[in-house]
Parts: C-alpha cells; sequence; structure tokens
C-alpha cells in the first residue's frame, strides 16, 4: 500500500507540474489559428470550431468549444465561415480566444 501511494503522489507531482508548465508557455504565446466555425452560443459566451492543426501547441485538426474574451466577438460571426483567431490563456488559464476575423473565401 505504501508503495502505491508514493507512485500516486509522483504521478499527481507529476502532472501538476506539466499541467504548471503547459500554462506557463501557454500564457507567454498567441497563436493565431484558423478553422470553421459550426456553431455561436451568445449566452454562455462560446463558439464551437472546427480548428486547423495548431502547431505551436502541439494539437492536430479537431472541433472544439472555446470562451471568448468578449462577447461582441461573437455577433460578428456565423456558423459555416472560416475565420482565423487568436488563442491564449485567460487570467484562470482557461484557452479564450482575444480576436476572431472572417477569412475571404
Amino acid at each position: 500500500m505504501v508503495k502505491f501511494k508514493r507512485r500516486a503522489t509522483q504521478f499527481l507531482a507529476l502532472a501538476a507540474l506539466t499541467l504548471f508548465s503547459i500554462n506557463v508557455l501557454m500564457a507567454e504565446k498567441k497563436h493565431s489559428v484558423t478553422g470553421v466555425i459550426n456553431s455561436v452560443d451568445i449566452e454562455t459566451k462560446s463558439i464551437s470550431i472546427h480548428h486547423d492543426p495548431i502547431e505551436s501547441m502541439g494539437m492536430s485538426a479537431m472541433t472544439m468549444d472555446f470562451l471568448v474574451d468578449d462577447v461582441a466577438l461573437l455577433n460578428k460571426v456565423k456558423s459555416g465561415q472560416k475565420v482565423r483567431f487568436i488563442l491564449g490563456l485567460d487570467d484562470f488559464g482557461q484557452l479564450i480566444i482575444f480576436e476572431i476575423k472572417v477569412v475571404r473565401q
């Protein structure tokens, strides 16, 4: 049982360090990303986007829901539009969109 507790403690410490490292790296950088909007939800200040790979984050293309820094950003976009957006961390460590613009197709 002692061995299990030691391994669990080591795992949790490593996980916390990994998350801290990701937050530190992300906090220092904003990422320019392109994608296509699936849906917009003004009530929850969120947007669902199928984004292209984000190489600077080591992230493959996928569909994700993101919060936006300012709900007014959502009034400028709609489902089906191709967009370029600036992604980073807010003060609480959540991925958030700070800017979004429609890309002419």
